[in-house]
């Protein structure tokens, strides 16, 4: 979408007005990465047992951990800040907020299980 890709090729097979396409391969991208994210937490092993189990309980509570240790710092830092984000800052904030946890929680749990 920033090359400018999803806008040119509308233009060239004749659309007037490109941003549907522009929002619906946003809104497609992330529901994509989305899925993509929960089917990998939540993929099983072929042999489940207790190693296993205590090893994403681990990764689970470090990725909890390291999310509130973010919110605390970034809600401390808005909270100084001279001009503080406006309702879409925010939003962003806690999205990534959000997926700062279960990034956190894939790469943990991937590497351990190495």
């Amino acid at each position: 979408m920033q090359i400018g890709w999803i806008t040119e090729i509308p233009q060239f097979i004749g659309l007037p007005n490109p941003k549907l396409l522009n929002v619906s391969s946003a809104i497609l991208g992330f529901f994509a990465f989305l899925f993509g994210t929960y089917a990998l937490a939540f993929s099983k092993e072929k042999i489940e047992d207790e190693m296993i189990k205590n090893v994403r309980l681990e990764s689970f509570q470090f990725a909890a951990l390291l999310q509130i240790v973010f919110l605390i710092i970034g809600l401390t830092w808005i909270g100084f800040m001279k001009n503080p984000p406006k309702d879409a800052g925010l939003m962003l904030f806690f999205i990534i907020a959000i997926f700062i946890f279960w990034i956190i929680y894939i790469i943990q749990d991937r590497c351990r299980e190495l």
